[in-house]
């Protein structure tokens, strides 16, 4: 290339090779300003290629060297770099037809003598030919929850092999959990398309298929799981868990699965033993069974029980049906001195574990989910056994916790053990208590009143009508989206056109959260609406604990008895609405001003923490006292 090219230009090149193995962040620096000065020439690219390799930016590094190969074809340093970092992803072919172009070319007078050593012939670049470990810290990521993450990771894998099916349908998981259910929809169609259609991706599919609100689908989708996979407890489970946002009018299909869930479990007893000492005249032994589902929801509530259990009255038992550990159940195993895994322990010989540990109430947190074990259930290894959460009404559950709100909306035949504060406990934790005190009211800082609500199609679209007439009737408020780590810009823009159907489309703002949603988002907005076809109890427990008030609407289903649950917990029914009006007038008296709004926000941050939702001493001795109640009436 006989190009007029500044002195400074090589000199910064020099430079950056020099600093290049132990500073490659400088080698960068250097590198980029060298672009600036001659963009057209290939060398600099070379360099940033490099650099970006030795900083783990592999698709980045790629790009950068195919690129300056093909502003310079003829020379050898590009194609023998790229056959070392193919040839270390795993792409033999590649790294081998990049290995033999570097016979029909020559060295670059400049980058021979700057290339490092070990990049500079190709000869032996399949000797270290390895994989691309992408996704396995994509799973990796998964598994801690680190979504953002695990979403980076996936796309760098499915870009170096777009053929990896197992990484697609972990990415379309990973879209999923991040409430980007379109993208997700769009993951696991694309895996049924390569042929992967197996029951549980069917499920998958149908719970982001609801999130998107296409819920005809979603049952469709759910009901083609269940047909494949005929007598599969998990899938059965799983099936119920992904139609749990269908809206009323639509959600018979899911009622008929858990029906069928509970004839599904039927009870096949142990042999009993008469040896163990009569209750009362020793403590009172509860087992805690603590599956997956519980880990990732229920660890708050799981974590307040154990840490106050009175050791004069009971005796503690915790069994973890999973593999994975996140640091919070390592924190629980400290608390819990019986604790066992049984994961890979069969459900007969985990069932006579049980039975010799002779507990008198075992507890599961989340039954009817997938890898709920209810076939060690079925065996009966203890005298009285009881839902935490859910719908099961069998004769392998003897009862299941309620409450205020929820036995209501429990199914008629369930035998309920009655909390007089119901089975919900979010005591506050010390970072997020110091967060919320922090947090000045966004009503004060901006005049005018900001409410809030999930980003989820779902449950936004039957919702916005309300919303509406709400901005309608206070013409300074604004209603901010959020609660996902990054909003999908196909739901956006759905919104945006629901929205403008009603005029208010300049009065509804997208949270970018990029951090963590659970602080971000609770620090911009005066008050939470949750949506009409049945609110996720974390949003209200969350917001309440943040000092954020919320307006539930009333419902039938389980989730609406949950949320009216919370709101009774800390004594404030009056948020509970029985109708759309009442939503709405409910609404504007909390946000008919700024001072208003900072008020409601100052005087539940005064109480909250003296709530029975929030003392965790307060739910475990009415929990211990109502087992005590009721395993005495049953026997």
């Amino acid at each position: 290339m006989n190009m007029a090219v500044p002195d400074q230009y090589f000199h910064l090149l020099e430079q950056g090779f020099e600093v290049l193995e132990k500073a490659p962040e400088e080698a960068m620096r250097r590198g980029l300003e060298a672009r600036e000065l001659a963009p057209e020439r290939p060398e600099a690219l070379y360099l940033l290629g490099v650099a970006s390799w030795q900083l783990d930016r592999h698709m980045n590094a790629l790009d950068l060297l195919q690129e300056g190969h093909r502003l310079a074809p003829d020379a050898q340093e590009y194609s023998a770099a790229l056959a070392h970092l193919y040839s270390q992803l795993g792409k033999l072919a590649d790294g081998l037809y990049h290995s033999k172009l570097t016979h029909t070319q020559h060295p670059d007078p400049f980058l021979s003598r700057q290339a490092p050593a070990n990049l500079r012939s190709a000869d032996h670049a399949l000797m270290g030919a390895g994989y691309a470990a992408y996704f396995h810290h994509a799973q990796l990521a998964f598994d801690a929850q680190d979504y953002g993450r695990a979403r980076e990771l996936c796309e760098s894998e499915l870009a170096l092999n777009p053929s990896n099916v197992e990484c697609l349908r972990l990415y379309g998981q990973v879209l999923d959990a991040l409430g980007l259910s379109l993208k997700a929809v769009a993951a696991f169609r694309a895996c049924i398309a390569a042929g992967q259609d197996d029951a549980p991706l069917l499920v998958a599919l149908a719970r982001a298929l609801c999130g998107a609100a296409d819920f005809a689908a979603a049952i469709d989708a759910a009901g083609e799981a269940i047909c494949r996979t005929p007598g599969d407890g998990d899938v059965l489970a799983g099936a119920i868990r992904a139609l749990d946002a269908l809206p009323s009018g639509m959600d018979q299909p899911r009622a008929d699965l858990v029906a069928i869930w509970n004839r599904s479990v039927v009870a096949e007893p142990l042999p009993q033993e008469n040896g163990r000492a009569p209750f009362p005249g020793r403590l009172l032994r509860i087992g805690y069974l603590i599956n997956a589902a519980a880990a990732e929801g229920a660890l708050d509530e799981l974590e307040a029980v154990l840490s106050h259990h009175s050791a004069g009255r009971v005796e503690i038992y915790a069994y973890q049906l999973f593999s994975h550990s996140p640091a919070a159940i390592q924190r629980l195993r400290g608390k819990v001195p019986n604790w066992r895994e049984l994961v890979d322990v069969d459900d007969l010989t985990a069932a006579y574990i049980l039975a010799g540990d002779e507990l008198d109430v075992l507890i599961d947190v989340c039954p009817m989910t997938v890898g709920a074990r209810s076939g060690l259930l079925a065996a009966r290894p203890a005298p009285l056994q009881v839902a935490w959460h859910g719908e099961v009404s069998n004769d392998v559950f003897d009862a299941v916790l309620g409450g205020p709100h929820v036995s209501a909306a429990l199914p008629a035949q369930t035998r309920i053990i009655d909390l007089p504060n119901g089975p919900l406990c979010r005591p506050l934790t010390p970072f997020l208590q110091a967060v919320a005190q922090d947090m000045a009211p966004p009503a004060l800082e901006h005049g005018t009143v900001t409410f809030g609500a999930r980003l989820e199609l779902a449950a936004i679209s039957p919702s916005v009508a309300n919303w509406a007439r709400i901005l309608h009737e206070l013409p300074g408020a604004t209603l901010l989206l959020g609660l996902v780590h990054s909003p999908d810009r196909l739901v956006a823009d759905r919104l945006y056109e629901l929205f403008a159907t009603y005029g208010v489309a300049d009065r509804v703002l997208f949270a970018n959260e990029g951090g963590d949603p659970n602080v971000s988002f609770w620090a911009r907005i005066d008050i939470l609406l949750t949506g009409l076809r049945g609110p996720r109890v974390d949003d209200v427990a969350t917001a309440v604990t943040m000092g954020v008030p919320v307006v539930v609407r009333a419902g039938g289903s389980l989730r609406h008895g949950r949320a009216a649950g919370v709101l009774e917990a800390i004594g404030q029914e009056n948020w509970l609405a029985q109708d759309d009006d009442q939503y709405v007038k409910i609404a504007l008296s909390m946000g008919r001003s700024a001072d208003v709004a900072a008020s409601l926000r100052d005087e539940l941050l005064k109480v909250i923490g003296e709530t029975p939702l929030c003392s965790g001493r307060a739910f475990t001795d009415q929990l211990e006292a109502a087992l005590v109640q009721y395993y005495l009436l049953a026997q």
